[in-house]
């Protein structure tokens, strides 16, 4: 028989589907609640963590959202099959909340946490801080024109991915793809780049194939 704290998390699932649920939201999978806004996904999704040594959680909430064009070209490019879950850029809520508000955004849920209040917490999140982030950021043409933003970055931790350059050039000019590996070279020649094989081959076939080839 599942503990007190358990059944909360069960029911705080419930909770927020239920309350996302007016804003949009459907629910995917546990903890991970989506809305479609023409060519871009946006999710907010949470995990918890087992504290050592007590009977409480610590829940953490993230948000995100997926650019479907983009992020199913930069899975092409890595050799991946585009996936369910996947998410362009994704932000901790405690980083945002933070950096706007000054104030924590932590939640330890116990047997006598109310439900009630961290849903809205989350809620109140969502609307005040990553809302209108999203709203900046809910084409591809907007995502694209905040890439290399400082000030991004210093809110958002925003990234200048080069793996994003190089996507956005297949869908809007593939002719500047050597352009973009040369600009980014010493990125793309990283132990971390590199264990994606040989992703120019898969950009002629792109090119050749006048898209995602279909078979993947």
């Amino acid at each position: 028989m599942d503990d007190p704290v358990s059944m909360k998390l069960k029911e705080l699932d419930t909770l927020l589907a239920q309350r996302l649920g007016e804003l949009g939201f459907k629910r995917q999978k546990k903890f991970w609640y989506s809305r479609k806004n023409e060519g871009c996904t946006q999710h907010t999704w949470m995990y918890e963590t087992k504290v050592r040594g007590k009977n409480q959680y610590y829940l953490g909430f993230f948000h995100g959202f997926t650019i479907e064009d983009l992020t199913k070209v930069m899975d092409y490019l890595r050799g991946y099959k585009p996936e369910k879950y996947s998410v362009s850029f994704s932000s901790n809520m405690c980083n945002i909340v933070f950096r706007k508000d000054r104030r924590d955004f932590q939640i330890y849920l116990t047997e006598d946490t109310r439900l009630e209040d961290v849903v809205e917490d989350v809620v109140s999140v969502l609307e005040r801080l990553v809302e209108p982030f999203w709203a900046e950021n809910d084409t591809l043409e907007k995502f694209a024109s905040h890439w290399g933003d400082s000030e991004y970055q210093k809110i958002y931790g925003y990234m200048d991915d080069e793996w994003y350059h190089l996507s956005y050039a297949l869908l809007k000019d593939p002719s500047s793809w050597h352009e973009v590996v040369k600009k980014y070279q010493e990125r793309f020649d990283r132990p971390a780049n590199r264990r994606f094989g040989d992703f120019e081959s898969r950009i002629l076939r792109y090119i050749e194939n006048g898209g995602i080839p279909d078979e993947l």
